[in-house]
């Protein structure tokens, strides 16, 4: 098995308690297959319907956020934190999206204590060229928080 570059961070996909890291990018590659972490963190109070940017930052126009997928592959493992959690009935939701649609990737936030959540059971096919984003909508008026997401393309 042959590994080309390792960050410290395999605990995160143990189980979902995960603490918010400053954005990285990592590939192990395995045997020919391997996997890609992607990871955004949006450096300041999230705001409702905003798009975080693979590799840190939000925009509010997806385009601006968009990552363009460069082999077929699988995303799966989506793993969230907050700063804080959004509190009693408000709501916050990160998606991945696929083209300008919402995947089954989604990771949902509520109450008073939640502020590490996963999605380690959906997966979706992508394509080179797929536009991928992760959008950050919320109901109510939930408490302000940075939040860090990070998930996988396998290929």
């Amino acid at each position: 098995m042959r590994i080309k570059f390792l960050i410290a961070f395999l605990s995160v996909f143990m189980v979902c308690a995960v603490s918010a890291w400053p954005t990285m990018r990592a590939k192990i590659e395995r045997d020919g297959s391997g996997y890609v972490l992607l990871s955004t963190n949006s450096g300041t109070s999230l705001l409702s319907d905003w798009f975080l940017e693979v590799g840190g930052g939000m925009s509010k126009t997806e385009p601006e956020a968009q990552t363009v997928i460069t082999r077929a592959g699988t995303l799966k493992n989506l793993f969230t934190t907050l700063t804080a959690p959004p509190g009693d009935e408000a709501t916050r939701t990160f998606t991945v999206r696929k083209n300008g649609a919402n995947t089954p990737l989604v990771v949902t936030f509520s109450g008073t204590t939640a502020m590490k959540g996963c999605d380690t059971t959906d997966s979706v096919p992508v394509l080179p060229y797929d536009l991928i984003s992760v959008q950050n909508t919320s109901t109510g008026s939930p408490a302000s928080s940075v939040g860090v997401v990070s998930f996988e393309l396998l290929y």
